[in-house]
C-alpha cells in the first residue's frame, strides 16, 4: 500500500512580499493533509492582509476559493492558519498590500 500523505517543510508562499501578489503555488495532490501556515509581518509594517486560497488547477487566472484571511495586527508579529482536509493547489495571496514593510509566509504540510 502506498503512502497517502504529503510531506512538505518550509515552503515559501511569499518571501519579503509587500505588493498585492498571488504568491507561489503548492500542489497538495488532493491528499489528506494537516496544513500549518505562519505569516511574519516585518518591522515597519502597518497594514495588510494575506488570503489563503485553493484551486483545482495550477495557474488558474480566475478567482480562487478563499480558505482563510489573515489581517495585519502589529509590526514584527507572527500570525498562523491551521487547516486539515484534502487540498489541491494552495497559495497565499497578498490581498491587501503590506504598508511600510513586508510579510513572509511559510507553510508546512503533513
Amino acid at each position: 500500500m502506498g503512502d497517502n500523505h504529503l510531506y512538505v517543510r518550509d515552503f515559501f508562499f511569499q518571501q519579503a512580499g509587500a505588493a498585492a501578489a498571488n504568491g507561489n503555488e503548492l500542489d497538495c495532490q488532493g491528499l489528506p493533509a494537516l496544513v500549518s501556515i505562519i505569516m511574519t509581518f516585518g518591522p515597519g509594517s502597518s497594514a495588510g492582509a494575506v488570503t489563503v486560497e485553493e484551486s483545482d488547477v495550477s495557474g488558474y487566472t480566475g478567482t480562487w476559493a478563499p480558505q482563510a484571511t489573515i489581517t495585519w495586527t502589529a509590526a514584527t508579529t507572527k500570525r498562523n492558519v491551521k487547516m486539515s482536509g484534502t487540498f489541491r493547489i494552495l497559495r497565499c495571496r497578498i490581498s491587501t498590500p503590506i504598508s511600510g514593510g513586508t510579510v513572509d509566509v511559510i507553510g508546512d504540510v503533513n
